[in-house]
Order: C-alpha cells, then sequence, then structure tokens
C-alpha cells in the first residue's frame, strides 16, 4: 500500500515532477474528449505522480489540500474501465440511467 502526504508546498518528488498534459496518460478517446471540453489540460502534481498508481491496481491512501485534484486522480483510471456503449446500450433498452 502507498501512502502519500502533499500540503500544496512541497511537491511530491521534485526530481520526477515534469511538465506533461493529460493526453500523456494515453486515456481512452471519450476520456481525452471530455477532459479536452472541459478545459482541463495539465493535471497537478498529485495527478502526474498518482494516476499510474492507480492505474496500476495498486492500494493508494492519501491527504493532500482541497484542489490538489485527489478526486480526478482516482475517478480517470475508473472512467477508463467504462465502456462508453453501456449507456447507449441501457438507452436502447429503455432503461433509466
Amino acid at each position: 500500500m502507498l501512502f502519500f502526504c502533499y500540503n500544496g508546498r512541497d511537491r511530491l518528488d521534485r526530481k520526477e515532477e515534469v511538465n506533461m498534459s493529460f493526453k500523456d496518460f494515453n486515456f481512452k478517446t471519450f476520456i481525452q474528449e471530455a477532459l479536452d471540453e472541459i478545459k482541463f489540460k495539465e493535471p497537478t502534481p498529485v495527478q502526474q505522480k498518482l494516476i499510474p498508481v492507480v492505474r496500476s491496481g495498486r492500494d493508494l491512501v492519501g491527504e493532500s489540500k482541497t484542489g490538489s485534484g485527489k478526486t480526478h486522480t482516482f475517478l480517470l483510471p475508473i472512467f477508463e474501465k467504462l465502456n462508453p456503449m453501456f449507456r447507449l446500450l441501457l438507452q436502447h433498452h429503455h432503461v433509466n440511467w
């Protein structure tokens, strides 16, 4: 299990922090399109470091200030596992989502 703490002043690991784009994560097309639509271009330091950990399936416990990107750190890899056609299938069978 990985533990992290990020207080907003310190970096998770200054040596490993790089300028990157959400495109560098190679998310599925529907996720990248959604990120582009809401104008999310660059991941926060928390996201840069921890999205790969979450994607790997490792257990992770963390603490970080509000606005540091924790929620998207966990949600984006979860959304990636969803089939974008699932909602269309439900609609086709008249199931309310």
